[in-house]
């Protein structure tokens, strides 16, 4: 069990590798192209999970973006600038978690993932749902998707780990939050007395 030290490119960040390969550039960041990266053929399978991992979060993020073009397209009113927002920060996940899944190795998908079924609803009940319909399947797979971004942790690598607990975790309860409170503000609008 002897531990090696890998200095990583130009900056001279050590990593420690231990008998697991386990690598953690000190202090968190992510590395340019010029620096050293541990790829998924000379990883442990720890790496492979991870890779494993990011992809069922990308091919999430792809489909809620997509869920969230075609939302925009239905929801016209005053909702529509935070469908927007939420579209847009879906959207900004991507390359994200591409680089990630890039930097270990590993091959991106571009095929939508659970969000593609929420989508489907939306695209196929344009004219017989409503606006507050497409509201409650927006935060339905905003749910799917923070549990999925929680129950990931357990499969990633330490330097993946902190990147979905810094950045991508906490924007997902962001959209996450948007769509539960505009859920509940469409369910607790003032009802009309019938007369």
């Amino acid at each position: 069990m002897s531990e090696q030290t890998l200095v990583a490119g130009d900056i001279g960040t050590q990593c420690v590798a231990d008998s697991l390969a386990t690598v953690v550039p000190y202090p968190y960041r992510l590395p340019s192209p010029n620096e050293f990266v541990m790829t998924i053929s000379d990883s442990p399978p720890l790496y492979a999970r991870s890779v494993d991992a990011l992809k069922a979060l990308l091919q999430g993020e792809v489909a809620a973006e997509e869920t969230y073009r075609e939302a925009a397209a239905k929801v016209d009113d005053e909702r529509s600038a935070k469908i927007h927002d939420n579209w847009d920060c879906h959207a900004n996940r991507i390359p994200v978690l591409t680089r990630r899944i890039t930097e270990l190795g590993g091959t991106p998908t571009s095929t939508p993932g659970m969000w593609r079924s929420v989508e489907r609803l939306i695209e196929r009940g344009a004219d017989m749902f409503s606006k507050d319909d497409v509201v409650l399947a927006l935060e339905s797979g905003e749910d799917q998707g923070l549990e999925n971004y929680r129950a990931a942790m357990q499969e990633l690598d330490p330097v993946s780990q902190q990147l979905i607990r810094k950045d991508l975790l906490p924007a997902q309860e962001r959209t996450h939050r948007v769509m539960h409170a505009m859920k509940h503000a469409s369910s607790v609008a003032p009802q009309h007395p019938r007369a």
